[in-house]
Formats: C-alpha cells, structure tokens, sequence
C-alpha cells in the first residue's frame, strides 16, 4: 500500500506542479531554461499519468481479490479485470459485467 500511495501522492504533485507552472507563464515570454517549458510539461504530465495509473492499477487488482472472495464467481470474470489495463472500454466492462456494487 505504500508504492500506491506514494504513487498516487507523485502524479498528484505534478499535476498540481503543472497546474502551477501553466499559470505562472501564462500570457509570459518563455523562460530561458536549459530545457523548454514543452519538455517540462511533458515530463510532468507523463509522471501525473503514470503515477495515478500505478495507484488505479493497485486499487483494480485488490477489487478483483475481494470480488472472488464474497463467494463463487466465474473463471471469465479474470478477462474482465484484466481488460481494465487496456482502457476505458475495459472499465466500463467491468462496471457492467462484474455487477460492481
């Protein structure tokens, strides 16, 4: 639980950060940094992704293990959590056919 709340807690910070950065040099001249501010935000954008990504991961996988453990479920129901990775389409699978309540 650890990983997944520092993980969380990462991208929530560079979302913020980029929130933040965006408001400072809004309607400025771009600043004269070793690195372009497109750069910055790509790569504070990528770590806000990937860190929620690294915390939903975490949260869909524990949501499999207790779905399985309120009592016999079928085999199939693996396919579904497992197409959650692929996108939004596989989250909303899930919502409909693991009958999540």
């Amino acid at each position: 639980m650890t990983f997944e709340l520092v993980g969380f807690l990462a991208g929530l910070a560079s979302i913020v950060a980029t929130i933040a950065l965006l408001r400072v040099y809004d309607g400025e001249r771009v600043p004269e940094w070793p690195v372009t501010l497109d750069l910055a935000l790509s790569l504070l954008t990528n770590v806000g992704f990937t860190g929620t990504l690294f915390a939903v991961h975490a949260a869909v996988a524990q949501l499999k293990w207790i779905w399985y453990s309120k009592g016999p479920r079928p085999l199939a129901g693996l396919s579904v959590f497992q197409n959650v990775r692929a996108g939004p389409l596989g989250a909303v699978q899930l919502l409909f056919t693991a009958g999540i309540q």
